[in-house]
């Protein structure tokens, strides 16, 4: 379902890429260099996660493959450009095996 539905974004990861003058790290949003496929679905007012206050109806649950390379902290970024942090990443299991992985995604500034 998910390779036949899914829509196609690109995982972005946060890498070291030098020091500042200070001689503290200095970070960047790199690409992976591929893209995945996830469904993807806006939470709700009724979901339980807005009301406790933890997210926003700006916010996504998402499903991607058991091959996925996506981490926790990693972004996404949709083909319109609306960016997503990985907030939670839980695998499904069936039958002893993981079958996808459930994913929680707060809704970013811009891309970065």
């Amino acid at each position: 379902m998910i390779k036949l539905h899914g829509e196609t974004v690109t995982i972005r990861r946060r890498t070291l890429t030098g020091t500042d003058d200070y001689k503290k790290p200095v970070y960047s949003w790199a690409s992976l260099g591929a893209t995945e496929k996830a469904v993807l679905q806006y939470l709700t007012m009724e979901d339980e996660l807005i009301e406790r206050g933890e997210y926003t109806v700006e916010d996504m649950r998402g499903w991607f493959l058991r091959t996925t390379a996506l981490l926790i902290d990693d972004r996404i970024v949709r083909e319109g450009g609306d960016l997503f942090e990985v907030k939670s990443l839980e695998p499904m299991m069936e039958r002893n095996a993981i079958f996808h992985y459930e994913v929680l995604l707060k809704k970013m500034a811009a891309v970065t």
